[in-house]
């Protein structure tokens, strides 16, 4: 009788112990569980704002490529500006050549025109 209740009390022992180890393990079992709940809010959180960054770096994307866009646009209207003040100028200075050309034939003409009259003042004065 004596071993069955060496052999009992054995087995109560060893069923505490594992009993204490069961409760131990449910212990670090309930707080990994709470850690990874932990670590999916963070992680959810996380991919919520990079979420909102990615959101709010796509639309200012969007909005430097509408800007560069327009000053595209605005580059080509002032580069035919420049172009069509280019030629205004090229016409203005071929029109400006004549302008001189035609002065100095009005001189020259001027010169002759003055000597023939002093001339025939002179044969008139002679006369």
């Amino acid at each position: 009788k004596k071993e069955l209740a060496d052999a009992t009390a054995q087995y109560k022992e060893e069923i505490r112990a594992q009993q204490v180890e069961l409760q131990a393990n449910e212990t670090l079992i309930a707080d990994l569980q709470a850690q990874n709940r932990q670590q999916k809010e963070v992680a959810s959180n996380m991919e919520a704002n990079a979420d909102r960054v990615k959101a709010e770096l796509e639309n200012k994307l969007k909005a430097l490529e509408q800007e560069l866009g327009t000053e595209k646009g605005r580059k080509n209207n002032l580069a035919s500006l420049l172009g069509e003040s280019k030629g205004n100028i090229d016409t203005l200075d071929q029109r400006n050549k004549e302008l001189q050309h035609q002065v100095e034939s009005l001189e020259s003409s001027k010169i002759a025109v003055e000597y023939q009259l002093d001339v025939t003042k002179k044969e008139l004065a002679d006369a």
